[in-house]
């Protein structure tokens, strides 16, 4: 997991088929020096408030700022993007197969976020959101696949689908306005313990390999 101190990083090579189950073979990693410029990783990172989602930013700081240069130059990519002021899950690998199959929707991956709202929202809103919601532009209703109420006004949402800006759009639409949003889940990847800032490789750590620490550029 990224802490901030140099050290000797981590990565591993093997396909994203098999992701689904963590790998504890410590076969499977290897060190970046001996790092070939095909192998494979693949990451999830607490991505911060104020840093965008690209490798060449327009007004605020890259979320690569948070990687060691090792994984950049090794074709390091997002798997979709999230807004500088939204927080939370980013997936990241060089593998561009694994990455258009984060992005596609038509791979069908539900994503889950926490929306912070500047109105409670009112069981008529909740209803409207669980029956699907006609946003501008697009042919499709947007429906809430699961919502969760955890305080009056913060509401944990679960969506399909790759609408620019769904969730702060969805809001919107039953009168209600998203002042703070965040990710925790894409299909079955959690954001787990992570703060923000830190990353770590989706696969289980030996307990016997050493801590995988961020290493900013």
């Amino acid at each position: 997991m990224g802490s901030g101190k140099n050290h000797e990083f981590k990565c591993f090579s093997t396909p994203y088929s098999l992701l689904a189950t963590p790998l504890t073979n410590k076969s499977a990693f290897t060190t970046f020096h001996n790092m070939k410029p095909k192998t494979k990783f693949y990451i999830k990172l607490n991505k911060p408030h104020g840093y965008e989602c690209s490798h060449a930013p327009a007004n605020h700081e890259s979320v690569f700022s948070l990687f060691p240069h090792e994984l950049i130059k090794n074709g390091l990519q997002c798997a979709g993007r999230l807004d500088f002021d939204t927080t939370g899950l980013i997936l990241l690998s060089n593998d561009g197969e694994f990455i258009h199959k984060i992005e596609h929707p038509k791979k069908g991956f539900a994503k889950t976020y926490v929306a912070t709202l500047a109105q409670p929202l009112t069981e008529d809103m909740q209803k409207k959101l669980l029956a699907g919601v006609s946003l501008h532009g697009e042919k499709r209703p947007s429906t809430a696949l699961e919502l969760k109420l955890i305080a009056e006004n913060i509401a944990e949402i679960t969506i399909k689908g790759g609408v620019y800006h769904q969730v702060k759009r969805m809001f919107a639409a039953v009168g209600n306005k998203v002042t703070a949003l965040h990710r925790s889940r894409i299909g079955d990847y959690e954001l787990g313990e992570l703060k923000a800032g830190e990353w770590d490789y989706l696969v289980a750590k030996p307990a016997e390999m050493p801590q995988i620490r961020q290493n900013p550029q």
